[in-house]
């Protein structure tokens, strides 16, 4: 890391705003769990083969539930066998350390952050949680889905399965905790406002194996890159690597599970 870098780094550290973390799948790989590049994402019925780009729609749920939650229970499978890793494991270390300067916004419906020891208060989940789901009808809360609901085989579940996927409150069926593609950031659910604001506040941005192909995160970066320190950490270069490099930031072309432990004990010895 060069002299600008320390610098930077540096100066954050001292400075009193939000250091912020940004995560996308390239954090949660090493755990096993697949980003949607991966063929094993997709959904196969009586020979059809269906891109997650298609089954993560308000669209698919609303022709098919049955097989919109077939295949959100099947990731949820996939993910209740997987565990945090050391990048998850490094920002608990770093919340523990920087406490209310700390924040997590994570792009990751998996849950290994909560999963690894990250506070709910301090990690917004802002593409949802595949544990929780809520009703259709717009009852208001948010409920965790029963530890059984899950789909190891990749199988079309049964109709009689969607009986205990209805609200408790009206009988509505209900929905993945999810962001659809086809849907929008909101301050309810996804946390858009105070995303934003915490990147107004930020002296730290680091973006974690996120490509850059949703909104509200690029909108976090090109807001805390008015004045934070910025790092990009990814195996190849993306949407985040102009802006880092334009602000003489950080760029680490590394797997997540091997820089972000590296770069937590740079964050941790610039404070000192």
């Amino acid at each position: 890391m060069g002299y600008y870098n320390r610098r930077g780094l540096s100066q954050a550290m001292q400075d009193d705003g939000l250091l912020l973390f940004l995560t996308g799948a390239g954090i949660s790989t090493a755990s096993g769990i697949p980003d949607f590049s991966n063929p094993s994402t997709w959904w196969e019925w009586q020979g059809r083969r269906i891109e997650p780009l298609q089954m993560a729609t308000q669209r698919m749920f609303r022709v098919r539930p049955d097989w919109s939650w077939s295949w959100y229970l099947y990731r949820r499978s996939l993910v209740h066998r997987s565990h945090p890793n050391d990048a998850h494991l490094a920002l608990v270390s770093l919340e523990e350390q920087l406490g209310d300067r700390f924040l997590l916004i994570t792009q990751n419906v998996d849950g290994l952050h909560l999963r690894a020891g990250n506070s709910r208060e301090r990690t917004f989940q802002i593409h949802g949680n595949l544990d929780y789901h809520r009703c259709t009808e717009g009852c208001p809360e948010v409920k965790y889905l029963r530890e059984d609901l899950l789909n190891p085989g990749k199988q079309l579940l049964p109709r009689s399965v969607l009986n205990h996927l209805r609200c408790t409150e009206c009988g509505s069926l209900t929905r993945p905790h999810i962001l659809w593609f086809d849907e929008r950031y909101d301050e309810t659910w996804y946390r858009w406002e105070s995303s934003l604001k915490a990147a107004s506040q930020a002296s730290l941005l680091a973006v974690i194996g996120s490509s850059g192909n949703t909104n509200l995160p690029r909108r976090v970066a090109e807001t805390a890159g008015e004045k934070a320190f910025l790092v990009n950490i990814d195996l190849k270069d993306n949407w985040f690597s102009q802006l880092v490099t334009s602000r003489r930031g950080i760029q680490l072309n590394e797997p997540a599970l091997l820089a972000v432990p590296r770069f937590a004990q740079l964050v941790k010895a610039a404070r000192l």
